[in-house]
C-alpha cells in the first residue's frame, strides 16, 4: 500500500472505532491507581505521519508514511503523567527513503477530572536520515538534533485498565545540519512530523 493511501485507511479505521469505544465506556478514565495515583502505565500507538524537511539543498515536500510510537512512564497525581515516548515515521519513496526517529521525555496532563482529554509536551532528541534509491549505507545524508513532541489525545476506556486512545502529535526541529560522511551538506535543517492515529494504553 502507497503511502497516499495510508491516510485514508487510518482515518476512516479512527471514525469506525470511535464510536464503539465510546458506547462501551462506562467508566472514568484510568488516568491513576488506586495507590495514592501512583503507578507504571504504557502505552503503543500506530497511524499516519506527514512529514517536512527544508534545508539550502532540500526539496522541501511534505511526505507521508505511516508512524508510531510507544511509551512508557509514572502517575504522578490524576492529572498528571510523565515518561519516555519513542516516535518513528518513514517514508519508502521511488528515490529516496527517509526515516526520522525520536526520543521524548514528557508530560500528559489532564485538565478536566474525569475526562480523557489531555494534552502533551515534551523535549525530544531526533535522528532523521534520507538515502537515495541503491546508494550504500554510507552514502546516507542524516542529521541529529534536539526538538519538541505536542500533542493531544483522548483516553477511551473500553475494559478496566486498558483505553482506546486517538491521538495528534507535531514533532518539530529547527536546529539540525545535515551531514554525509563526515561532511557538512546543511546547516540550515528544518524538520516538522504532523502524527496521527489510534493507540492503546494501559494503566
Amino acid at each position: 500500500m502507497s503511502s497516499v493511501r495510508i491516510l485514508p485507511v487510518v482515518a476512516l479505521s479512527i471514525l469506525t472505532v470511535l464510536p464503539l469505544a465510546a458506547q462501551t465506556s462506562t467508566q472514568d478514565p484510568p488516568q491513576a491507581t488506586e495507590a495514592g495515583g501512583r503507578g507504571l502505565w504504557m502505552g503503543l500507538g500506530v497511524g499516519a505521519g506527514s512529514s517536512m524537511v527544508s534545508c539550502a539543498i532540500c526539496r522541501q515536500e511534505r511526505r507521508g508514511g505511516p508512524s508510531g510510537y510507544m511509551r512508557i512512564g509514572a502517575t504522578v497525581q490524576p492529572s498528571l503523567l510523565v515518561g519516555a515516548e519513542g516516535t518513528v515515521w518513514v517514508h519508502a519513496g521511488e528515490e529516496l527513503d527517509q526515516y526520522l526517529g525520536a526520543l521524548t521525555l514528557a508530560a500528559y496532563l489532564y485538565p478536566r477530572p474525569g475526562s480523557g482529554f489531555f494534552v502533551k509536551g515534551g523535549l525530544s532528541g531526533l535522528r532523521y536520515a534520507a538515502t537515495e534509491d541503491g546508494a550504500a549505507r554510507d552514502e546516507q545524508a542524516s542529521a541529529t538534533t534536539v526538538g519538541v513532541n505536542l500533542g493531544v489525545g483522548y483516553e477511551f476506556p473500553v475494559r478496566p485498565g486498558y483505553s482506546v486512545v486517538p491521538f495528534l502529535n507535531l514533532v518539530a526541529s529547527s536546529f539540525g545540519s545535515l551531514s554525509q560522511g563526515g561532511e557538512t551538506l546543511a546547516g540550515d535543517l528544518n524538520v516538522t512530523l504532523i502524527q496521527f492515529g489510534l493507540g492503546l494504553t494501559g494503566h
